[in-house]
Order: structure tokens, then C-alpha cells, then sequence
């Protein structure tokens, strides 16, 4: 017959034979546990950033959840992207270089390079279509 397919939904599988209660989680909590092994940012509206000296300025991200672990850039937007721009001290200077400094399990520290100027303070702004960062903290 064509007709062979069924289909099963709200199962819990168990190793063992010890049978335990049927965890019910909600979309967000689901969605907060994967976050905790990749994050993918599309977008940020205001990094407050730092100029630590004239060619580089510094900025902290806090991550939405706690990661498993320090993650590892999977990726974070081009100097120069569409979309990606940072002011501050009555200029919006170019971007020349972006990376993450510092990666922990709650946080980042962002780096750019460019012409700055050193104590000003910047914000820094992304776009979804620019994209901003992923990050993965896979085991």
C-alpha cells in the first residue's frame, strides 16, 4: 500500500529502563538551550565602544544567554559591510578591521580598527541584511 506512513509526535526516548516524566518545554526555552551551542546575532543597535588609541576602538557584548563554554567566531561582519556603521565624536569614521578580542562564556570584547580618536566614545550599529556575528560553542 502507498498509504504506509504514520506519524508520532510527543515522545520521549530513554536509555535504560528506568522511564522518567515527560519534560515540557516551551519554544524560548528550547530555543535559550540551543543558544547555549550556537548564537547567531543578525543585528545590534548601539555597541558602545571605546577609542582606545587612533586606530582602534573597543567594545563589550553581552551574549543573550550564557554559553556552554567560550565560543569561537564563526563569523562577524566585514570591515566595510553594507549596513555596518559606527559614530561617534561628530564623525562616522571607516572601519577597517573588526574581530573579537576576547570571548568568554557570557560576553565579547569587539575590536575595530580604523582612525579614531583615543578616549571618544562610539556606538557601533549592524543591520540584519549586513548581518552581525555567529558564534559556536559546539562540544
Amino acid at each position: 500500500s502507498t498509504s504506509n506512513e504514520w506519524y508520532l509526535t510527543g515522545v520521549q526516548m530513554e536509555v535504560g529502563t528506568q522511564a522518567t516524566p515527560f519534560e515540557h518545554l516551551s519554544a524560548g526555552e528550547e530555543l535559550a538551550l540551543c543558544r547555549r551551542y550556537y548564537l547567531h546575532i543578525p543585528r545590534t543597535q548601539g555597541i558602545i565602544m571605546n577609542g582606545y588609541n587612533a586606530n582602534s576602538v573597543y567594545g563589550w557584548y553581552n551574549w543573550p544567554v550564557e554559553m556552554r563554554t567560550a565560543p569561537t567566531n564563526e563569523y562577524l561582519i566585514a570591515a566595510g559591510a553594507t549596513g555596518a556603521a559606527i559614530y561617534g565624536n561628530n564623525s562616522a569614521p571607516t572601519i577597517n578591521s573588526t574581530s573579537w578580542n576576547y570571548l568568554t562564556s557570557h560576553h565579547g570584547q569587539l575590536y575595530f580598527g580604523g582612525s579614531f580618536t583615543q578616549g571618544a566614545s562610539y556606538h557601533f550599529d549592524a543591520t540584519p541584511a549586513a548581518g552581525f556575528s555567529s558564534l559556536s560553542a559546539e562540544l
